[in-house]
């Protein structure tokens, strides 16, 4: 949601102030968490485009993404994140249509 969000520099700047040692005072992977943060921004600024008359809106129709989560390991708090996961796909439309499965429009790492 950040305007310098599409700056490669800017983020990998960001990127690399990121600690290993700011996560060891936290305990627990909510990966469900970060996953619905993810949803709840897809949404909103899909509806911030066509509250633009960007029709269709391009974050749900030609926006390629890319999740990249960072995590210890497996989640242990905030229970399972396939819930999400589903609704970020129907979000995106991807397995709807066996001749376009927009499989490329989500990435995840």
């Amino acid at each position: 949601m950040n305007p310098n969000s599409s700056d490669a520099a800017w983020v990998i700047e960001l990127m690399e102030k990121v600690k290993l040692t700011d996560h060891r005072q936290k305990p627990g992977t909510n990966i469900n968490k970060g996953l619905q943060a993810v949803y709840e921004m897809m949404v909103s600024q899909e509806a911030d485009e066509r509250r633009r008359k960007l029709i269709p809106p391009p974050i749900s129709n030609s926006t390629r993404h890319v999740i990249i989560l960072m995590s210890d390991g497996d989640y242990n708090m905030g229970g399972d994140p396939i819930s999400v996961i589903r609704d970020i796909k129907e979000f995106l439309r991807i397995g709807k249509s066996r001749s376009n499965p927009r499989n490329e429009y989500l990435g995840k790492s």
